[in-house]
């Protein structure tokens, strides 16, 4: 009898869902983006093949969490695949974020918010910060050594994470990786909404009559500057995300590799910089990524750390 049982424990555990809580947050980020889809569908009464094949790409983080759960339904029974298994669910949460973030890019944000908010933006920098301190810093576009750091520093950005996040890792910090990892999934989440309700191309797109003097650099802007233009999306501002996801970063490195912190501290303070002085982002934008990053590591710390200790989950 007792060995039966077991038999069944063995195969209902082969059966059920191996759901982590990154996986959670995504499928939650696709249900609700799907019902401001459905709302906005009810209220228009019809959709075009246009918007169809847009309402697809927001279940791209649904998807992703179907395979991996996929992969370790058919190698978990494979001693050797342990290994590959292990890894995948620890770096799935980037692949998450991507998804989340590219699920918007044949326009799902401007379907659902058609209206851009950039002239709304612009006046909130206008009474919180009383200018546009874009404009304020084109006296500074001569210095061609300037434009290139801050525009290797904003690219930066597609490197830092993974690094960060890499030295936690081969390190065996596991709760310093799990946290954080935890923590860009969510931010991602929050931030891609905030993209959905307030949809802006930034002044760089929106206010080109504000500047009197053209971005020029070396051949790091050119080559820098047109690699972002081509991987970003063209309604990504509030909140920046560029400094929410890489606050997250620096301030774990802060808490648990000090001489890491130091080490990314002039990229990451010039990357957030970069971003108004390269005219990609309000200063509003900049504040509320700062902000939410401060939120989302005070829950990291008080919240999931606790936790993690509590149920021993930190490498399982």
């Amino acid at each position: 009898m007792r060995r039966n049982y077991l038999t069944y424990m063995k195969k209902e555990k082969k059966y059920s869902l191996n759901l982590h809580l990154e996986d959670y947050i995504a499928i939650g980020f696709v249900l609700v983006v799907g019902l401001m889809y459905l709302i906005v569908y009810l209220k228009r009464w019809q959709v075009t093949h246009g918007m169809a094949v847009t309402f697809y790409y927001f279940l791209f983080p649904f998807i992703l969490v179907l395979f991996k759960e996929a992969f370790s339904y058919f190698l978990s029974d494979n001693p050797s695949s342990k290994f590959f298994l292990k890894v995948l669910r620890d770096w799935f949460p980037f692949l998450l974020i991507l998804s989340m973030y590219y699920s918007f890019y044949d326009g799902l944000n401007h379907f659902i918010v058609s209206t851009d908010k950039d002239q709304l933006l612009a006046d909130w920098d206008k009474f919180l910060f009383g200018g546009h301190i874009s404009v304020w810093l084109e006296r500074y576009m001569g210095i061609p050594y300037l434009v290139d750091w801050l525009s290797f520093c904003y690219l930066a950005f597609v490197f830092l994470m993974p690094l960060i996040a890499g030295v936690f890792y081969f390190r065996r910090d596991y709760l310093a990786f799990r946290t954080v990892m935890i923590g860009v999934v969510l931010m991602e989440c929050i931030g891609c909404l905030g993209y959905t309700i307030m949809p802006a191309v930034g002044p760089r797109f929106a206010f080109r009559d504000w500047y009197s003097i053209s971005i020029t650099g070396g051949k790091m802007t050119y080559w820098a500057l047109d690699f972002i233009n081509f991987t970003r999306l063209p309604r990504d501002c509030f909140p920046s995300l560029h400094v929410g996801l890489t606050a997250l970063f620096y301030f774990s490195s802060f808490r648990h590799c000090r001489w890491l912190f130091w080490c990314v501290t002039p990229v990451i303070l010039s990357l957030w910089f970069a971003c108004i002085f390269l005219r990609y982002h309000y200063l509003v934008d900049v504040v509320a990524g700062l902000l939410l990053a401060v939120a989302i590591h005070f829950f990291s710390v008080k919240v999931l750390e606790p936790y993690y200790r509590k149920h021993d989950l930190i490498s399982g």
